[in-house]
C-alpha cells in the first residue's frame, strides 16, 4: 500500500469552525521522504445564533465537524486541489462540492433536527 499523512489545521471564528485545511503528502520511496499530493479546503459557514445541539457529539464521525462549533452551520463546501508532480498546488480546485441546510427552530429558540 501507499505510504502516507495528513494534516488538518482548524480555523476558528467567535467560538464556530471557521475551515478545515487538511494536506496529504504520500511516501515517495525513490526520495525517501513525503510530498504534497492533495490539499483540501472545507468552509463552514452561514452560522444561526443559537446553541448547538451536537456539541457532546464529538466521538461519532457523522457529527463530530458539527460538534466543533458553539452554533450551527448551514453551509458547507468542500474544494479539493491538487499538486503537480514537481510539488506545485494547482490554484484551481480538481473538484468541488457544497450542502446547504434550512434549519426550523422550536419556540425556545432550540433548533430542532430531524434525527
Amino acid at each position: 500500500g501507499i505510504k502516507y499523512f495528513e494534516d488538518a489545521l482548524y480555523y476558528y471564528s467567535n467560538n464556530n469552525l471557521d475551515s478545515i485545511v487538511t494536506i496529504r503528502q504520500n511516501y515517495k520511496e525513490q526520495t525517501g521522504i513525503y510530498a504534497p499530493t492533495r490539499k483540501s479546503v472545507e468552509i463552514f459557514g452561514n452560522y444561526d445564533n443559537e446553541s448547538n445541539p451536537t456539541k457532546n457529539l464529538f466521538m461519532f464521525d457523522e457529527t463530530f465537524k458539527r460538534s466543533l462549533s458553539k452554533n450551527n452551520y448551514a453551509s458547507y463546501r468542500n474544494s479539493v486541489y491538487t499538486y503537480s508532480i514537481d510539488g506545485v498546488l494547482n490554484s484551481v480546485p480538481s473538484s468541488e462540492s457544497g450542502k446547504t441546510w434550512t434549519y426550523a427552530y422550536d419556540e425556545e429558540g432550540n433548533i430542532i433536527l430531524g434525527l
